[in-house]
C-alpha cells in the first residue's frame, strides 16, 4: 500500500513537470508522453507495490504439529493353562483290568451240604457214559475224566453250580448243572438228581439239555 503511495506522488510530479513543459512543447507530444509513458509506468509501479507488501493470504501458515498418540500397550492376553494329558503306562508297568464279572449273583459263603460231598453212582443209563460223580468241596469230576471247579450261584430249588471249565458230555460243553437232592423217610438225602445246562440263560430258566439221577 505505500508503494502505491509513493507511486501516486511521483506520478503526480511528474504530470506537474510535463504542464509546464507544455509551453514549450507541443500538445500532441506531451500527449503522447502522458499516454505512452505513464500508462506502463504505472503499471509497473502498481505490481511493484502488490509484489513488495506481504499479503494475509502469503503469509505462511505454520504447519499443524500433528499430535501423535501414545503407544498404548497392548492388553495381556491370558494364556491358557497347559492341557493335561494322562500318562500312559510303560510297557514294562501291569495294566489294572476289571475282574471278569461273576454269572448271576454268587451265593454269599455258599457251601454245599456235607451230606452231599461224596462218589455218587449213575442210576439213569444217560449218566452211564461218564460214570460216577464225585463231589468234593471245590471240584466236582466224573469217572471218565470230566473235573472242574464250581461256585454255588443259587441254592433257590436246588443248588446251581457254575462249572468254570465248562467240560463237555456228548461234545457238548455244560457250564451249569443243578443238583436237586432227594431225601428218604428220615430225612436222609439217598439220592441227587442233575440238570445239565449249555449257559445261564437256560439255566435261569430250567431248560436242561441233560437229566439224570445218581444214589
Amino acid at each position: 500500500m505505500e508503494s502505491i503511495v509513493c507511486a501516486a506522488s511521483w506520478l503526480e510530479g511528474i504530470m506537474v513537470h510535463l504542464h509546464r513543459s507544455a509551453r514549450t512543447v507541443a500538445p500532441r507530444t506531451v500527449k503522447q508522453l502522458s499516454g505512452g509513458l505513464l500508462l506502463p509506468l504505472l503499471l509497473t509501479v502498481v505490481v511493484a507495490g502488490c509484489r513488495g507488501g506481504p499479503t494475509a493470504s502469503s503469509d505462511p501458515q505454520p504447519s499443524p504439529t500433528a499430535e501423535v498418540a501414545p503407544e498404548t500397550a497392548a492388553p495381556e492376553v491370558g494364556t491358557a493353562p497347559p492341557p493335561t494329558t494322562t500318562p500312559v503306562p510303560s510297557p514294562d508297568q501291569g495294566v489294572d483290568t476289571p475282574p471278569p464279572s461273576e454269572p448271576a449273583a454268587v451265593v454269599a459263603a455258599a457251601a454245599l451240604p456235607d451230606t452231599l460231598l461224596k462218589s455218587w453212582e449213575p442210576a439213569s443209563q444217560v449218566l452211564y457214559e461218564f460214570g460216577a460223580m464225585t463231589i468234593a468241596a471245590d471240584q466236582i469230576r466224573w469217572a471218565k475224566g470230566q473235573s472242574s471247579a464250581y461256585s454255588v450261584i443259587s441254592t433257590d430249588g436246588g443248588y446251581l453250580l457254575h462249572l468254570t471249565s465248562a467240560p463237555k458230555f456228548f461234545d457238548t460243553a455244560h457250564p451249569y448243572i443243578k443238583l436237586l437232592p432227594q431225601t428218604d423217610a428220615e430225612g436222609t438225602i439217598n439220592e441227587v438228581e442233575v440238570a445239565f445246562y449249555e449257559d445261564e440263560a437256560a439255566a435261569k430258566q430250567d431248560q436242561y439239555i441233560m437229566f439224570g439221577s445218581y444214589f
